[in-house]
Formats: C-alpha cells, sequence, structure tokens
C-alpha cells in the first residue's frame, strides 16, 4: 500500500533460551500520495456523474482528518482524505434521482480514502516526523483535468474520533477554541 515513509527503529526485549535478548526492528510507515487521491476521487465522481459541469474551475475542498489510536497497546497514526460534499460543484441525491441514478451522493462522495498509516506514539515529537512528508504532497497540489472538469483542491484540517467540523467554525468546547 503506498510508499514508505519516516522508517524508525524499535527495540523489543525477548526471551530466547532463557535469555533475555533485545532484538530492533525497522518499521515504515505507509503514505498513498495526495495527487493520486486526488485523481483517483476525481475520476470516480465524474465517471459516476456525480459532479455539476463546470464552466471554470471548481474549488473542491478535501478533508484531511486524523486520529491516534491504539492497538493491542501499539500506537497507530491514521490519515484519511475525502472530498466535503458541495451542492454547487455536485449534483444532490434529489437530482440524481431525478435523473432515474437514485443514490446517496454525499455518502458517495466522503467515503474515505486512506492516506497515511503508520505506527506512531502519540507524542508531538513521533507525529511531527509526518509532518515533512504531509507538507510535501499539500504543497505539491495542481488543478486537475479530467473529462471537461477542471478541479482545483484545497484541504480542510479535522482530528479525534468524528470529524471536529466545530473547530474550523470556531465553537468554543473545551477550552479557548476547540
Amino acid at each position: 500500500m503506498g510508499e514508505e515513509v519516516v522508517p524508525c527503529t524499535y527495540k523489543t526485549v525477548v526471551i530466547e533460551n532463557g535469555n533475555v535478548v533485545i532484538k530492533e526492528k525497522q518499521v515504515c510507515g505507509r503514505k498513498i500520495p495526495l495527487k493520486e487521491i486526488q485523481e483517483k476521487l476525481l475520476r470516480k465522481h465524474v465517471d459516476l456523474g456525480l459532479m455539476r459541469p463546470q464552466e471554470e474551475c471548481g474549488v473542491r475542498h478535501l478533508c484531511r482528518w486524523h486520529d491516534h489510536s491504539t492497538l493491542l497497546n501499539t500506537g497507530y497514526l491514521l490519515v484519511t482524505i475525502h472530498a466535503l460534499f458541495d451542492p454547487a460543484i455536485y449534483y444532490t441525491s434529489e437530482e440524481m434521482r431525478q435523473q432515474g441514478k437514485p443514490m446517496d451522493v454525499q455518502s458517495i462522495v466522503e467515503e474515505p480514502e486512506v492516506y497515511l498509516l503508520a505506527r506512531c506514539r502519540s507524542t508531538v515529537s513521533d507525529q511531527l516526523k509526518y509532518a515533512q512528508c504531509q507538507r510535501e504532497d499539500i504543497q505539491g497540489i495542481q488543478e486537475l483535468n479530467y473529462k471537461d472538469i477542471t478541479i482545483r483542491d484545497e484541504v480542510r484540517y479535522f482530528t479525534g474520533d468524528g470529524p471536529a467540523q466545530w473547530v474550523e467554525c470556531g465553537e468554543q468546547h473545551q477550552g479557548t477554541y476547540g
């Protein structure tokens, strides 16, 4: 899955033949380049007929959502990307029904794609190891074209166990800004 990023060496303690042995293992995070995800989403949405014809370049918002979780006492960082449904860019479910294609457009548009998966402790210093490769992807965002549709993506950031949209709109939850 994707490309290897940020190789890290972990030490484990095991007992072999009654002796304590320290073993080292190198582990890398895996990242699918953002450009591949952008192109995949555009092709999928256009081919399904979900996108409205655009006279000029439209702006699509991509949600970058991250969560840090523990599985079997090991920390993992998961970052997903999905497009945010916008009726100015996408047909609504009602409009698709009128075209004879009944479907839940918003659930299709907002289906997440894995962007980054890495073994990572919950410390800030460990999570910052993955910032550079993500920054490079975001700086490389360009307009995309596919079948008469031109789109420019803007990345929006969310975090936690659910998309924390209240942070972006300034609602105050636990503390000053979120």
